[in-house]
């Protein structure tokens, strides 16, 4: 079975967040989530916000994606970033990271709307 390649992203219309497939044209990114005849649906988004699925879902079966500010149940919150060096999405905790795997983490936030975290 193939993994999930899918993003997410605020609207630069409406600051919704969207899901779907990334697109870029030009200077604008687009995330596209399905087609109507022969022309796309598509949601302009800001570039800063969009965030890769890391094809995990929390405890309660939410989708983790890139950007996500998680807890684990010992109350310690960490951001989910891509780490190129173990070419996997970690859990940033301060001075530690941890693979998601390691205890079942619950999504309570994210970095873009949870700006002071």
């Amino acid at each position: 079975m193939m993994r999930e390649i899918l993003f997410r992203g605020k609207r630069v219309d409406n600051g919704k967040w969207t899901e779907g497939y990334f697109f870029k044209s030009w200077d604008k990114v687009f995330l596209l989530w399905g087609m109507t005849g022969d022309c796309p649906n598509m949601e302009e988004v800001v570039p800063e916000t969009v965030g890769q699925f890391t094809g995990l879902c929390d405890k309660n079966g939410k989708k983790i994606f890139e950007g996500d500010i998680v807890e684990s149940p010992h109350g310690t919150q960490g951001v989910v970033e891509w780490q190129n060096a173990e070419c996997a999405f970690l859990v940033n905790i301060g001075d530690d990271w941890q693979t998601m795997d390691d205890c079942p983490y619950e999504v309570v936030g994210n970095i873009y709307d949870n700006e002071e975290e």
